[in-house]
């Protein structure tokens, strides 16, 4: 009985949280008491930690990449190992984060597998993101993705309220991955707008086979030289 009353609570809890749209719909704040701000900031932090995840792990990818090149494999190939790595992380790295949620919050199994779904496809969405910077500047993209990570924080709502944020961050939260894993998050904590879900996904996966184009299109045009992490053609 123990995780459904919990999930029961969280849902009261985070039903104030959920906005119907996340560009238009104004959020209500975070309540009385630190229970609603353990959701807000748990669902962030979990948002947050797949992209950061994937940010500092895209150096070391990229060298691996680089050194395929220079092992003879084709941009194809080393293409697609780069993937590979980044699918194996989003695969095995939420696992960890969501089982400590549950234990922290006492959330159900079903709960805590509808979030694992979610941060698997930010993880590998947030991948693509990345790597558009990270394959064009080597080291320097770390310029661009660090700040990137900071605007999506912001972004989401779950720190300031939507509507009180500067008409860029909008911009921001509809062509960014975090606060749609955000939203979604709210959603299966709340049970409000769950039918959003799906929506949600269906553009951050969108969103993430576009930013891989883009990605694979830099592969292509993009000089690389001889030694591993000479950074700028």
């Amino acid at each position: 009985m123990g995780p459904v009353n919990n999930d029961k609570e969280m849902a009261a809890k985070a039903t104030r949280l959920v906005p119907t749209n996340i560009i238009t719909e104004k959020t209500t704040g975070i309540g009385n008491g630190t229970a609603d701000l353990s959701i807000v900031i748990g669902g962030m932090l979990m948002a947050l930690g797949c992209f950061i995840g994937v940010m500092s792990a895209s150096m070391m990818v990229f060298s691996q990449f680089e050194e395929a090149l220079n092992a003879g494999s084709s941009r194809l190939q080393a293409f697609g190992m780069y993937e590979l790595t980044f699918l194996t992380m989003a695969v095995l790295g939420p696992i960890l984060s969501t089982i400590s949620f549950k234990l922290i919050t006492g959330i159900s199994v079903s709960v805590a597998l509808q979030m694992y779904l979610q941060s698997f496809i930010l993880t590998f969405v947030s991948a693509q993101y990345v790597s558009i910077f990270t394959i064009w500047l080597g080291r320097i993209g770390l310029l661009f993705n660090l700040p990137m990570a900071l605007v999506q924080t912001l972004a989401s709502g779950a720190m300031v309220p939507a509507e009180l944020l500067p008409i860029p961050y909008h911009i921001f939260a509809s062509i960014l991955p975090i606060p749609f894993t955000y939203q979604s998050y709210m959603s299966i904590f709340s049970g409000i707008n769950k039918a959003n879900i799906i929506g949600y996904d269906g553009r951050l996966i969108i969103m993430g086979l576009i930013s891989a184009a883009i990605a694979y299109g830099i592969v292509n045009i993009r000089k690389f030289h001889k030694h591993v992490n000479a950074n700028v053609s």
